[in-house]
């Protein structure tokens, strides 16, 4: 059975359910997964204080009985300093790479590569190219918003 269909809306940066003729689509099964991995809230460690000095580590509540949370950490570079593009931008691809392992582990994926680059001042862009196990490639082109960039 087919996945609802999640299409990034560059806009809003932010992925919304498709609608095609007054139902909700189906289909686009793998960016989907690569949109739900990246742009769901993973949540923290018990021992890592948020970034935004608040108690909430996120995360998905069913993660509880899970081994490996679902998501990424990118919500905890939403209002990191900019002061430093080279080491963010290695930090943010990192996450993405992290968040986008449990595509290698589960099969869906032969491998799973991402560069990150700073378009334009509070965005992130990321690109991902996923190799899939019959060696063909998908990419995927994204932009995710910084609320409030310290500079």
């Amino acid at each position: 059975m087919p996945d609802i269909t999640i299409t990034w809306d560059p806009i809003n940066f932010r992925g919304d359910w498709t609608v095609e003729s007054g139902q909700v689509a189906t289909g686009g099964d793998l960016e989907t997964s690569v949109l739900i991995c990246l742009f769901t809230d993973r949540v923290l460690p018990a021992d890592t204080a948020p970034p935004d000095g608040t108690t909430d580590h996120r995360g998905w509540w069913a993660d509880t009985y899970e081994a490996l949370p679902i998501g990424s950490r990118l919500w905890t570079l939403a209002r990191r300093s900019i002061s430093d593009v080279t080491q963010l931008l290695r930090d943010a691809r990192d996450i993405c790479q992290e968040a986008l392992a449990p595509l290698v582990s589960d099969g869906v994926a032969k491998q799973v590569d991402v560069q990150t680059s700073y378009p334009a001042p509070g965005r992130l862009g990321i690109a991902v190219t996923v190799t899939k196990p019959d060696g063909t490639l998908a990419n995927f082109q994204y932009q995710w918003a910084w609320s409030g960039v310290l500079t």
